[in-house]
C-alpha cells in the first residue's frame, strides 16, 4: 500500500462517516416528524446537537485535511482540476452551512428546550423541524460533491455539469420550498 492509497483511503472512511451519521440523524428526522412524534424529534435534535462538535465538525475536516494531503501528494491530481474546485466550494458551502447556521440554531433549540423545561411547544416544534429542513439542504450539496468525486467532471462534461446544476436548484428549491410550508403546520403534537 501506498501513502496516496492510505490518505485516500483516510479520505473516503471520513467522508462516509462524516456523510452516513448525518443522513441517519436526517432519516430519523424526517421519520418523526412525520409521524408527529414529539419525543422521537426531540431525541434526534438532542442528539445532532451534541455530536455537531465532538463528532461531525472533526470528521469533516478530517475529510478536508486527508483530502488535501492527497491532492499534494499525488501525481495526478491537482487543485487546478475542475472537479477538486468543485468539490472544495461544495465542502466550504456545507462546512460553512453546519457551523454558522446549523450548529447556532441547534444551540438556539437547546436553548429553547431547556426554557420549556424540556417541553416540545410549538415554537420549538417548528424550530425543530426547520432544522431538519435547513438540514435536507445541506445533504443536497453534500451529496453532490460525492457525486463530483466519483465522477470528475472536466470542463469537457458540458452534460455532468449541467445536470450536477440542475440537480442542485431543483433540490434546493424544493427542499426550500418545502421548508416554507412549515409555518403552515407549526402546531407541535402532544409529547408521549
Amino acid at each position: 500500500m501506498s501513502w496516496g492509497d492510505l490518505w485516500l483511503y483516510l479520505h473516503v472512511m471520513a467522508a462516509a462517516l462524516w456523510i452516513g451519521a448525518g443522513f441517519s440523524l436526517i432519516v430519523l428526522g424526517v421519520l418523526a416528524d412525520r409521524a408527529r412524534d414529539a419525543d422521537g424529534l426531540k431525541s434526534v435534535l438532542m442528539h445532532t446537537n451534541r455530536l455537531a462538535t465532538i463528532y461531525f465538525i472533526p470528521a469533516s475536516l478530517a475529510v478536508l485535511v486527508f483530502g488535501v494531503i492527497l491532492v499534494i501528494h499525488s501525481d495526478f491530481y491537482s487543485f487546478s482540476m475542475l472537479w477538486i474546485v468543485l468539490g472544495l466550494v461544495g465542502y466550504a458551502l456545507t462546512f460553512l452551512t453546519g457551523l454558522l447556521v446549523i450548529k447556532p440554531r441547534g444551540e438556539r433549540l437547546g436553548h429553547l428546550l431547556h426554557e420549556s423545561r424540556g417541553a416540545m411547544t410549538p415554537e420549538v416544534w417548528l424550530e425543530g423541524r426547520r432544522l431538519v429542513a435547513i438540514s435536507r439542504i445541506d445533504y443536497v450539496v453534500l451529496f453532490l460533491v460525492v457525486f463530483d468525486m466519483i465522477v470528475k467532471p472536466t470542463g469537457d462534461d458540458v452534460g455532468t455539469l449541467v445536470f450536477m446544476a440542475a440537480a442542485l436548484v431543483l433540490g434546493v428549491g424544493y427542499l426550500v420550498w418545502r421548508a416554507r410550508s412549515l409555518e403552515a403546520t407549526a402546531a407541535a403534537p402532544e409529547a408521549a
